[in-house]
Parts: C-alpha cells; sequence; structure tokens
C-alpha cells in the first residue's frame, strides 16, 4: 500500500495516495517509509510542488501529528522492501551470501496478548503465524503508557490448528502482574469488558475498551463463545473479562452479519492450552465482583500490545558477483515536480511529446476514363520538432535543473 502512494503521487494523484497511506498507517504507524513519504508529501506541497487540496492535507497532516521533521538530506519515494511467502524466504541463499544485504525488517501487523504467569503471556495464533509468510522473525511486547518499555518475546507454543487460536510467548523482561483465569464458562447474558489495542496508526496505543454482554455458550460442534460487543485489527489476542476480573475468553474474531458478533477462545480451553506447556499452571480464578471501572484498571497493568515483524525478501542482485546493495535502493529521488523527467509540459497547445503534428497536402490518382483523369485530394501527417521545448528550447525544470531528481 506504501508503494502504490507513491506511485499515485508520481501520477499526481496525491488524494488516492493519501488513502493508502492511510491504510498502511492504519496497520503499522511505525512504518518509516510510510512515514517518511507522508512529511515529504507535506514538505513539497509546502515549496508548491505538490498540489494538495485541503482535505488531502488534513488527512495527510493526521498521520504525522505526532512530530518530526523530514530529513531534508533524503528527499526521495522510499518504497517499502517485499516481504515474500514463508516457503520462499526459508529457501533462499546460505547466509554468507545473504550477508552481502542490509537486513532490515517490516512490521508486519499488531495485537493484543495479556499475561497469565510470570514472564509469560496469552495471544492469538494468527497474530504470530501468518497464513502467508509464516511465522514472524521478531516479536515485540509493551505496555504503552507503563516504564515497562519495549521488550523481545520468544514463541513458546502454537496452537496446531485455526480451531484453537491461540499461541503463548515468553518474555522475561515483562514484570507485570498476571490475571487469572475462569475455570467456568460465563453464563448467558452475562456482562463482559473487551480490552485491547485497536487500530493504533488512528487511534492511538493507549488501550481500549469496549463493552457487551455474552450471546451464544460453546457446543459440541461449535467451541467458540460468542459476544455482542465489536471488535476491531488490533484487538485480536485480547482479554474479555467478566465483572469479578477473571478471563472468560481471549478475544479472536468478528462477524458482521446483521450487526458486528464477535467472539474468542473460551477460558477453560485457554487453561488446558497454558497448563500443556506450563504444567504448574491452574487459572486461580476469583469470586469478587468488581466496578466495571475497577475491572478495566486491573486489566491494563497485564494488557500488552504485541508487535511482529517479518524479513525482508533478499533482492535478485544478491546473486551478481561482487554485487552490494546500497542502504537506499528502495528509494526513489525524483523530483516531485516534474516526476523525475526533468522537463516541464509544454504549454505549445499543439504539442505532444516534443513534436508538432502537421499536416502535408497532395492529390492522388482515383480513377482514370475516356473522360480524363480523376484525382482526390489526400493529406499525409507528419511530426515536426515542437519550436517551445525540443532541442536547445526545452523547458527544464527550475526545481531539479533538468537533472530529474530532489535538490
Amino acid at each position: 500500500m506504501n508503494n502504490l502512494g507513491v506511485c499515485y503521487i508520481k501520477h499526481g494523484e496525491p488524494s488516492k495516495a493519501a488513502r493508502y497511506w492511510e491504510k498502511a498507517f492504519e496497520l503499522d504507524p511505525h512504518n518509516k517509509e510510510v512515514i517518511h513519504n507522508v512529511r515529504r508529501t507535506l514538505y513539497e506541497n509546502s515549496r508548491e510542488l505538490v498540489e494538495l487540496k485541503d482535505s488531502t492535507t488534513r488527512r495527510i497532516r493526521a498521520m504525522v501529528a505526532a512530530g518530526g521533521n523530514l530529513d531534508k538530506g533524503r528527499r526521495v519515494w522510499a518504497f517499502s522492501p517485499a516481504v515474500v511467502p514463508d516457503a520462499e524466504r526459508s529457501s533462499q541463499r546460505p547466509e554468507p551470501e545473504i550477508n552481502k544485504i542490509r537486513k532490515v525488517r517490516s512490521v508486519g501487523a499488531n495485537g493484543t496478548g495479556f499475561v497469565v504467569a510470570n514472564g509469560y503471556v496469552v495471544t492469538n495464533r494468527h497474530v504470530v503465524r501468518d497464513k502467508l509468510y509464516g511465522t514472524a522473525d521478531m516479536i515485540q511486547l509493551s505496555i504503552p503508557g507503563s516504564t515497562i518499555g519495549t521488550s523481545p518475546a520468544i514463541i513458546v507454543a502454537i496452537a496446531k490448528t485455526d480451531d484453537l487460536d491461540l499461541a503463548l510467548l515468553q518474555c522475561d523482561q515483562l514484570n507485570a502482574p498476571p490475571l487469572t483465569l475462569s475455570t467456568e464458562p460465563p453464563r448467558l447474558g452475562k456482562d463482559v469488558m473487551a480490552l485491547g489495542y485497536p487500530k493504533i496508526g488512528l487511534l492511538g496505543k493507549s488501550l481500549k475498551s469496549t463493552r457487551g454482554s455474552i450471546l451464544a455458550l460453546p457446543g459440541p460442534s461449535d467451541r467458540w463463545l460468542g459476544y455482542d460487543l465489536v471488535l476491531n485489527s488490533g484487538n485480536s489476542g485480547g482479554p474479555l473479562l467478566g465483572d469479578d476480573g477473571n478471563v472468560v475468553a481471549v478475544n479472536t474474531f468478528t462477524w458482521i452479519i446483521d450487526q458486528p458478533i464477535s467472539g474468542g477462545v473460551p477460558s477453560d480451553r485457554t487453561i488446558e492450552f497454558i497448563a500443556d506447556h506450563l504444567p504448574d499452571f491452574t487459572g486461580a480464578a476469583s469470586d469478587a465482583v468488581l466496578d466495571w471501572a475497577d475491572v478495566a484498571e486491573l486489566g491494563a497493568k497485564s494488557t500488552v500490545l504485541v508487535q511482529v515483524q517479518f524479513t525482508d525478501a533478499v533482492p535478485a542482485l544478491a546473486g551478481v558477483e561482487g554485487a552490494q546493495v546500497e542502504a537506499n535502493y528502495y528509494s526513489d529521488p525524483s523530483c516531485a515536480h516534474c516526476r523525475g523527467w526533468g522537463k516541464l509540459a509544454c504549454p505549445h497547445p499543439k504539442c505532444s511529446g516534443g513534436g508538432i503534428l502537421k499536416y502535408r497536402h497532395y492529390r492522388e490518382l482515383w480513377a482514370a476514363s475516356k473522360i480524363g483523369i480523376v484525382t482526390r485530394a489526400r493529406r499525409k501527417g507528419f511530426k515536426s520538432r515542437c519550436p517551445t521545448c525540443s532541442g536547445a528550447n526545452a523547458i527544464k525544470c527550475k526545481f531539479c535543473r533538468g537533472t530529474g531528481n530532489a535538490r
């Protein structure tokens, strides 16, 4: 989506570029390429090199409201590196050859998790393992607003099937109290609260809560717990809490039928999954009845933001003997005003690509008879050099001085 935004900018359609950058920013608000491109767009707009409508300007400014300045020494359009499927990444060239390439990582997505034991976090399987890209190459955990900071995590266990959408992570640096899990399913109609970090690119990284009630209990064939609150992307893996502060489910999905219906893995199944890998784990449910504000405060201490990353694809130049890919191999330095052409559009109304279409008129034989020879008028088109923009008269872009590169 970032790369599509760059293409639309170069085609003179910044409103479409902003639309794709918004989607990319929603998935990954820390993506350095997206942040760089939107900041450069605002900078070039201030120099009147890119024309933005007021609505587009407001949308782009919203994405960079956190602050920061454009690196004016890198006035380039930054393309995002490719992330290839898991099968291709695992079969790439041997490590010594890959080391010729600058290895960076792209954030793939974010989700939510919660602490279940000292140093252990539960989240959804689909948060840390993508169907196309495979298992994440790097996982970072954090509790925004706390002093814990960001800490790397490792995967202890992933459920073997999508039916049990759970994963267990370990992070020794994460010093947060565990939440208790209910050993019994909740009652139908029971009020519940979901905590998580949905759409952090638009809503920010603070913890969000939403409330609803249980509308469906697990059955023999359908082992999910259903509830009528709304979950968004980023809520996956977060806790669903009852009014006693116990976790009753792990938030997993949302279906939209006539109205949004969400669901998750029930706490008793979650306890079984955790106990398979932490033998001493029990759940230790509480019988207390709390105010919902106290429930949110209790859960906030243990609900973590989960960010996953995948290794970029190795460029084809890795196979070229002696090739060394520089750090800017995903950069396009083209001028924002002339879009890399080095010259501007010709003002001559009949100019097309540096030439003017003219016609040569003549007559050709059409028929001959006893009466005489009959001819008809014909014309043949040809291009002549435009006197305004061709050759020495070319209209060079005053911003890049005809080089096509930003200055």
